[in-house]
């Protein structure tokens, strides 16, 4: 059956450490039927933590891929470490992501992690979704928290979707957009009414029609506010708690529904000309993706990220690195989710895969068809803050020193190595 790539989203999950990334995942991932149970970061089975290192200190180290179905979306989720000496991650995937899922802890508010989630949304221009996560936290003040919120990224971080209570008490949410009875009701008018303003802005012809007759329709309402998320003008907020399940439904649903398709992405390539030019992405248009990781699998091998921009890849067929200038043959293509992975016999635009056994091709490269010549600028990467020195106790070692750090250079696009001639 073939993909309706207008129906894939990719967002990534980021947020400050501690916040409850990895659980929201796992939450996502069992919800929508992928995973037939639920893991714990406790019990070190997540699908998203499985390296050895995060197991033993309980929290994510490398970037990982996910994706699932819902509601006849293909829904690709990238897990990023927290911490912010991983930011490297988030720098190298969030230019070829379509949106970002920012994740606050409800009793600790923002913090540098969002603070840096926030400014590469910002930087890139990608739509922002915050998930109010822990809302079921002990002492959680959900006024002030968003208050909080609102002071540090802008009266556009709206709550969407908000909690019947607080603590242990609490149960469900409500929708702002769907309207609701009962004791939330007023509370949900008088946020839909805050947000008229923001809702109205968004789209010239809605803020004409808002200023004549002072309100708009349910329907002109929701058609803003889509317009208002897509844009980044309006930032929703959604509460909720990964480990009660609350919110989640809310969560997804807004992600299809609201964030763009990557049939929508505007794409300027170079080929050696003053201007760059934009291409049409499509499925039937030349293939065209970008390289954003490399990651050695203990199982796979060596697997190649990437993603797909325009135009489709086959499994056992031939693309040119652009960037390089060599041939390479696909063999199997893979969708991840953590270290399982679903052999697929293509992937079109959104569509965030890898490949084995690639020989030339690494971070930043331009993939495409054989005859394309357009070339994507690599990813700006942050400059490494710490220098150590490695001295060899022997020569024989000192070719598997060289060795080892090519390797964590591969990996880790923001590690850096060289000879230093004068002290050897």
């Amino acid at each position: 059956m073939s993909t309706d790539y207008a129906k894939v989203r990719n967002v990534g999950i980021v947020g400050h450490g501690g916040t409850g990334k990895t659980s929201l995942i796992e939450h996502l991932l069992h919800l929508s039927g992928t995973t037939p149970r639920l893991g714990s970061i406790e019990q070190g089975n997540t699908v998203g933590d499985y390296l050895q290192e995060e197991i033993s200190h309980k929290h994510t180290v490398a970037l990982k891929l996910m994706h699932m179905n819902w509601n006849g979306s293909r829904v690709h989720l990238v897990d990023h470490p927290g911490y912010l000496d991983f930011v490297g991650e988030l720098a190298s995937s969030s230019p070829l992501l379509d949106g970002l899922i920012v994740v606050i802890d409800a009793s600790a508010g923002p913090r540098a992690g969002s603070d840096m989630a926030m400014e590469y949304g910002e930087k890139y221009h990608l739509p922002r979704v915050i998930f109010l996560n822990k809302v079921d936290g002990e002492n959680v003040d959900f006024d002030a928290t968003i208050d909080a919120i609102q002071e540090a990224y802008g009266k556009e971080c709206v709550p969407v979707v908000v909690p019947d209570s607080t603590g242990s008490g609490l149960s469900e949410v409500a929708s702002v957009l769907n309207g609701v009875s009962g004791p939330l009701k007023e509370r949900v008018e008088a946020i839909r009414a805050e947000m008229m303003d923001s809702v109205a802005e968004s789209d010239d012809e809605l803020l004409e029609k808002y200023l004549d007759a002072g309100e708009l329709t349910p329907e002109e309402f929701e058609r803003g506010l889509k317009a208002g998320i897509k844009s980044g003008h309006i930032v929703p907020i959604v509460a909720g708690s990964a480990s009660k399940d609350v919110g989640l439904k809310d969560l997804l649903d807004l992600i299809v529904a609201d964030f763009p398709s990557p049939l929508e992405r505007h794409i300027e390539a170079l080929n050696g000309a003053p201007e760059p030019v934009e291409l049409k992405v499509a499925p039937d248009e030349p293939f065209v993706g970008q390289v954003f990781r490399s990651v050695v699998d203990p199982f796979a091998g060596q697997l190649t990220l990437f993603r797909v921009l325009t135009g489709t890849l086959h499994s056992d067929s031939e693309f040119f690195n652009v960037t390089t200038g060599n041939k390479e043959r696909t063999g199997k293509i893979f969708l991840l989710n953590g270290k399982d992975h679903e052999i697929v016999d293509e992937v079109g635009p959104g569509d965030l895969a890898a490949m084995t056994k690639l020989k030339h091709t690494h971070f930043g490269d331009t993939i495409a068809a054989p005859g394309v010549e357009w070339k994507l600028p690599k990813p700006e990467l942050p400059e490494s803050l710490v220098k150590r020195a490695i001295v060899a106790k022997s020569r024989a070692d000192d070719d598997k020193i060289g060795e080892a750090l090519n390797r964590l250079a591969e990996e880790d696009p923001t590690f850096s190595h060289y000879r230093d001639t004068d002290t050897n």
